[in-house]
């Protein structure tokens, strides 16, 4: 027989009436590539396989064994797993052998007597999927506890007595497809709280499920979301922080598909009459549905009659949303200074403020094509209003270099439209209408500003406290500032609290090509107080899709040293030392943000 490790070997076992043994396989030790047993009506155990320790990328598949009753042989499994899947073995009782695993790539879990995964206490990681279903004796999924992590999907169906999904609140960040299906007693799945973006989201015919508040931090989905068949929800609050439904994925490997229709399914729960939870996916609540850009003609949106009164279609969600808005917003000009993102596509985002004289500015910074670093610059009549759409002009600068940048090289071509929509102090969407950038992004502000009102909104984290108790505000130092003799770049600062902030710099390398920096500091900003601020310069390594979205994740790297120096609100000193070389700029304001005091408390805003 065999003997010893056979790491690329896969084993299958089909349709054998008379298998009631595994003795034969006893010489295998160490790891094996994989080992199926399927249709093995007598075989009772797995003795045989004591020897094993790991199962390879094809994994262990044990289906439609009616007699199978213990995997004791499995005890040595230890740390990470390829597959385990365990499909329509009624005799199997638990799955404790398995205690040593705590990495899977796939785990199948369709048992009709398992009562618990207290054999999976130890799994911490998950790389591909996670199967739960026909499980009818299961109740709770605590015993996943410890399993951490993101991106991979989720079915959960067809568990009749399972009241709870508790254990799974360690996930966070992005996944693949959620699937919550047929659980008649599962009520919540306020465990989900971590989940940030979905793939796919679908929430059907779960009898007692009252709410999806578990969804609250998702703000991004791929082309289909269906919440159906659910007679006890009541609203969709749960998806109060949801903004886009995109059409392909913030990263796509190695090349990126067509585009995606988009599904917003919400049908046949009878006991819905709020939704306003889908205000903002649905587009600006000033507008009518038809007249928001969003959806297209190949898009699927169904919010019908089959719905409680109230939510029966999607002109009543954005009706709903609109009387929820905030009463007591501070002033719109406010709301725009700072630094945004959205955390689907982290690598890029925007600053952008705006100034006294109500033009709102607007640095959109990302990269080309091949991935290397691009920027441009958008501009609009404010000051804009709540829930507002504003029209950007998006313009292309182009002639400047970092040695020695002559202002009358420096050409500013219009190429395209941003629509910008500010639903609070915290959260907005920017629809982009440019060459390589024909998609949205749900924007989430990233901190404070100083002397902003807007610090004290719901969902922003409080400015730390002062040094000192007595000590006054610092300046606001949020703005644009440049050098006139290289106008065609310059900074913006994003002035966060007394002792942080973000430095910006939109300028150009010796070839031309688009340059953008980002640095950070931790000590106080105050005049005449020099800060040396490390920047970093970002890449996609693979490039970007057609219509701009990564092909893989971003990099950055060390790229040199900012020491910054402002002698007042209007002037100051900048050198930049990095990888392109080295240059001085005497710093003037070029915009400050409204509203925001510069110097002493009671002074107004440059």
């Amino acid at each position: 027989g065999l003997r010893g490790a056979f790491p690329d070997l896969t084993i299958v076992l089909e349709s054998n009436p008379a298998l009631d043994s595994l003795e034969d396989f006893g010489g295998l030790s160490g790891q094996l590539g994989g080992f199926w047993i399927i249709e093995s009506p007598i075989l009772k155990t797995l003795a045989g396989l004591e020897q094993l320790t790991q199962f390879g990328s094809n994994g262990l598949l044990l289906q439609d064994n009616p007699m199978l009753e213990s995997i004791e042989a499995l005890s040595g499994l230890s740390g990470e797993q390829g597959s385990l899947e365990f499909r329509g073995n009624p005799e199997l009782l638990d799955l404790e052998p398995l205690a040593g695993v705590t990495s899977v790539e796939n785990l199948v879990v369709i048992n009709s007597n398992l009562d618990s995964l207290e054999g999976l206490r130890g799994l911490t990681t998950v790389t591909e999927g996670l199967t739960l279903a026909q499980n009818p004796r299961l109740r709770h999924l605590d015993d996943l506890s410890r399993l951490r992590g993101s991106g991979f999907f989720i079915e959960i169906s067809s568990n009749e007595n399972l009241e709870n999904i508790d254990g799974l609140a360690g996930l966070s960040g992005e996944l693949g497809s959620l699937s919550i299906r047929n659980n008649p007693k599962l009520q919540h799945i306020d465990a989900l709280k971590g989940i940030s973006a979905l793939r796919l989201l679908s929430i059907e015919q779960n009898e007692t499920l009252e709410n999806i508040n578990g969804l609250a931090s998702v703000r991004s989905v791929l082309a289909v979301l269906d919440i159906l068949n659910n007679p006890s929800l009541v609203h969709l609050d749960g998806l109060a922080n949801l903004e886009v439904i995109n059409r392909m994925p913030s990263v796509v490997v190695p090349t990126p598909p067509p585009p995606l229709p988009i599904s917003l399914n919400i049908q046949g729960n009878e006991n819905l009459t709020d939704c306003a939870g889908l205000g903002r996916v649905l587009g600006y609540p000033t507008l009518p549905f038809e007249a928001n850009s969003q959806f297209g003609p190949s898009d699927l949106v169904l919010i019908n009659e089959s719905n409680g009164e109230g939510a029966q279609s999607p002109d009543d969600c954005l009706s709903a949303y609109a009387d929820r808005l905030p009463p007591t917003l501070p002033d719109f000009e406010l709301a725009l200074h700072g630094s945004w993102f959205d955390p689907f596509t982290s690598g890029e985002g925007v600053m952008m403020f705006t100034a006294p004289n109500q033009a709102v500015t607007l640095y959109y910074y990302s990269y080309d094509a091949d991935g290397q670093p691009a920027w441009q610059v958008a501009t609009a009549d404010g000051p804009g209003a709540w829930n507002e759409p504003i029209e950007f002009t998006v313009f292309d600068t182009k002639g400047g270099v970092f040695s020695g940048l002559n202002p009358e090289d420096i050409t500013a071509e219009p190429v395209g439209s941003m629509t910008l929509t500010v639903w609070d102090c915290r959260t907005g969407r920017l629809d982009m209408d440019i060459p390589g950038r024909d998609r949205s992004l749900a924007l989430d502000r990233i901190g404070t500003v100083v002397a902003s009102p807007c610090n004290n909104h719901p969902g922003i984290a409080p400015p730390p406290p002062m040094i000192l108790p007595g000590v006054p505000p610092p300046p606001s130092l949020t703005g644009a500032w440049y050098d006139p003799a290289t106008d065609g770049q310059g900074f913006t600062l994003h002035h966060v609290s007394h002792e942080r902030g973000v430095a910006y710099f939109f300028g150009y390398r010796d070839d031309g090509s688009d340059l953008w920096l980002i640095g950070t500091w931790e000590e106080p900003l105050s005049f005449e107080t020099t800060l040396q601020i490390p920047l970093r310069v970002f890449q996609v390594p693979f490039g970007l899709s057609s219509r701009g979205f990564f092909n893989s994740d971003p990099e950055s790297q060390e790229w040199g040293t900012l020491t910054l120096r402002l002698d007042d609100c209007s002037n100051g000193e900048a050198t930049l030392t990095g990888l392109d070389g080295t240059q001085t700029l005497d710093l003037q304001l070029l915009a400050g943000a409204a509203g925001l005091p510069c110097g002493s408390p009671a002074e107004a805003a440059p």
